[in-house]
């Protein structure tokens, strides 16, 4: 037992509610997330938008088959590698005194998410469809607005299924895959794993937010509490100089 604590410090320490600050843990694995995007709009679909809504029936087949994206879901992804920002150190020299400061480092946030592959070749598909919207058959850039998804929003939850932290990244678009490997020797599923990068991410932390407001409101009915005694007893005060004077 270490020194200076005993078993009631112990007790406190990891069996006190986590409404009261006490110790929990995070599980690396209880969250779940998504890409923002309509699969059935009429903008992620060329042929529809050339041939028009009332175009004709093999127009709009031929469309679905080449640039329907497909619905990547929650149970394909297998893991998320979060970004963050990153910062250099620089270095001034004011005659013999150096001066250090961070200086960031930033190009773009790139998100790396591992996709289980299933059997109709969806994770394979979504590669596929990403690249094709970067730059078409006949080698032309295709506008970048017309190659950003819209976003991805990874939830993160406590053990409870409450949520603890949502990061939101804004208008992401494709970099690359890893290789895929098929081999009889294994008995592994295929996994891949998708490169996207982005210029801006979101951050709302669930929990911390509610517990800064309980913080922020016990702190101001603490100073409300303390103003209020401070007038009173300023008030009582004067009251006694009126009364004595």
């Amino acid at each position: 037992m270490p020194i200076g604590v005993n078993n009631i410090e112990l007790l406190r320490y990891f069996r006190q509610p986590e409404t009261a600050f006490g110790k929990s843990v995070q599980r690396s694995w209880t969250f779940w997330g998504f890409f923002i995007y309509n699969p059935f709009s009429t903008e992620t679909t060329l042929g529809f938008k050339a041939g028009g809504i009332l175009g004709t029936a093999s127009q709009m087949f031929s469309s679905i088959n080449k640039d329907f994206p497909p619905i990547i879901q929650p149970f394909h992804i297998l893991s998320v590698t979060v970004p963050t920002y990153s910062f250099e150190k620089e270095t001034m020299m004011y005659g013999q005194v150096p001066r250090s400061f961070p200086l960031l480092n930033f190009k773009g946030f790139n998100l790396v998410i591992t996709l289980e592959e299933d059997e109709r070749g969806t994770v394979e598909y979504f590669i596929n469809w990403n690249q094709r919207r970067i730059i078409d058959s006949d080698g032309y850039y295709i506008p970048p607005n017309k190659v950003k998804i819209p976003g991805f929003v990874l939830e993160v939850q406590d053990k409870m299924g409450i949520p603890v932290v949502y990061y939101m990244f804004h208008d992401i678009f494709f970099l690359n895959a890893n290789e895929v490997n098929y081999s009889y020797k294994s008995s592994d599923s295929i996994t891949r794993d998708l490169t996207f990068n982005c210029d801006r991410m979101s951050t709302i932390f669930t929990k911390q937010n509610a517990v800064a407001a309980i913080v922020g409101a016990a702190a101001g009915a603490g100073t409300l509490t303390r103003d209020l005694a401070s007038s009173t007893v300023g008030l009582t005060q004067y009251l006694g100089r009126k009364l004595t004077t």
